[in-house]
């Protein structure tokens, strides 16, 4: 067990506008803005999301050092370059990315995002840069509503149940096996594709999830 610092400014800016990162640090940013991310701006909000978002890469890190490690704080896929949205204020996926290339600890990295929401603010982020390949696998008509085109994007019927979800994860899984062969995966478990999930619209059962 490992306990993550917050990320420092100069990084966050890898991921984030500056003008954003300020107004989040400062709590400044406009009520607009702060309804889109769907939670008061307060400190310990604040605090949360720069530590979170260190955790993320300290993951990472450890990852390439022991084969696998866990983050229970990350998965915030909704925010975007200079706004947050869907409850995610800074986005711990396409900053770790980011990171591990411009720290050369890594030359590619695939987010593989299982997620019942698809991650746009990841796509957003990282669509442009050629050695980051993002895969999202989510409903195909639950938020956000707009969707974006990332690498290799897979949308689910609603209601769809574990035969076909499992075989959907495999189709892609093969795909992207085919395809690249990243340094690391960073992987967003997306516990709330589970049939009783009060947000999800998916039927996916306990085992179908493990």
């Amino acid at each position: 067990f490992y306990n993550p610092l917050a990320c420092s400014f100069e990084t966050l800016n890898r991921a984030h506008s500056k003008n954003y990162i300020n107004d989040i640090k400062n709590k400044t940013l406009d009520e607009n803005a702060i309804k889109k991310i769907g939670f008061p701006l307060v400190d310990s909000v604040v605090q949360r999301s720069l530590v979170a978002t260190g955790g993320t890469v300290l993951a990472s890190k450890l990852a390439l050092n022991y084969g696998i490690a866990c983050h229970v704080g990350g998965g915030t896929h909704h925010a975007h370059h200079d706004y947050g949205f869907g409850f995610c204020v800074f986005n711990d996926l396409a900053y770790t990315a980011l990171n591990l290339i411009e720290e050369d600890h890594v030359k590619s990295v695939l987010i593989l995002d299982a997620d019942v929401h698809q991650g746009d603010g990841t796509i957003d982020i990282c669509q442009s840069h050629p050695s980051i390949y993002t895969c999202s696998i989510h409903s195909e008509s639950n938020f956000p509503f707009e969707k974006k085109q990332g690498w290799l994007d897979m949308s689910i019927p609603a209601g769809s149940n574990d035969d076909h979800y499992l075989t959907q994860i495999n189709q892609i899984l093969k795909e992207i096996d085919n395809r690249i062969s990243p340094d690391i995966v960073l992987y967003d478990a997306g516990i709330d594709i589970f049939k009783e999930d009060g947000l999800g619209n998916l039927n996916i059962s306990r085992k179908g999830i493990i």
